[in-house]
């Protein structure tokens, strides 16, 4: 068997060169996301809105350090789940990686 250390980092670890990949792609991940807007009945209704390139760096880099998502040392998101709440697994972390879940709370 073979042991192997996987290191994560918070964004403002990353380089300058994976913070921007980083960010290109938790912004066009924001892009994707459903925006609730009130209907002309009252009702809010979910659509999808494409936003292309307006975001700047600075809401998007909010929304990474909001959420305390972690990144491998290139900048591509690390797969996490972090429970709340009343969830039976309330303040755990968990990485999932290569079909395997692996615990990696602080």
């Amino acid at each position: 068997m073979k042991q192997v250390l996987i290191n994560l980092y918070s964004f403002n670890e990353l380089s300058k060169k994976a913070q921007q990949k980083a960010i290109y792609s938790h912004a066009e991940f924001m892009a994707t996301m459903p925006v609730m807007v009130e209907n002309e009945a009252g009702e809010m209704e979910e659509i999808f809105e494409e936003f292309g390139s307006d975001f700047e760096d600075e809401q998007v880099i909010d929304n990474i350090e909001a959420n305390d998502y972690l990144f491998f040392e290139d900048g591509k998101l690390a797969h996490c789940t972090t429970y709340t709440g009343g969830h039976h697994k309330a303040g755990i972390t968990e990485l999932h990686f290569h079909g395997k879940t692996i615990d990696i709370t602080k």
